[in-house]
């Protein structure tokens, strides 16, 4: 009896595969479910730093929103402490102003009867010169 070889039914290779795509596979049997299982922990996590994102934004406008209305406040209590300070000016400005008026008119009274009073005296000695 003559043994006649038998061919290898191990050998995964065929005459038409690609090298490549063989590398592929094995990849995919060793590394594949790994593979998957980190992809959806990264699309896991960046959506959870998208949403973190999201809510600090939120935030940031809403203190930016609190501070400036702050700011406006304080703004405003500033105007009004201005005009207050400017009102007072100018009253005490009027006030003084009145005054320098009045002693003016004090002063032109004074000199209007003094007037009238040296007319009349001048009147009186033309008329005892003229006779």
């Amino acid at each position: 009896m003559s043994a006649k070889p038998r061919p290898d039914t191990t050998s995964t290779e065929t005459p038409s595969s690609d090298p490549l795509q063989d590398l592929q596979r094995v990849r995919e049997i060793l590394f594949g479910a790994q593979q998957r299982s980190t992809e959806q922990q990264l699309a896991e996590l960046e959506q959870r730093l998208t949403g973190r994102i999201d809510a600090l934004r939120r935030e940031l406008i809403a203190a930016i929103g609190s501070e400036s209305s702050a700011a406006a406040q304080r703004l405003q209590a500033a105007i009004g402490e201005l005009g207050a300070g400017v009102r007072a000016e100018q009253a005490a400005l009027a006030t003084r102003l009145h005054e320098q008026l009045q002693h003016l008119q004090t002063g032109k009274l004074d000199r209007d009867a003094m007037a009238d009073l040296l007319t009349g005296l001048a009147v009186r000695l033309g008329k005892q010169a003229g006779a």
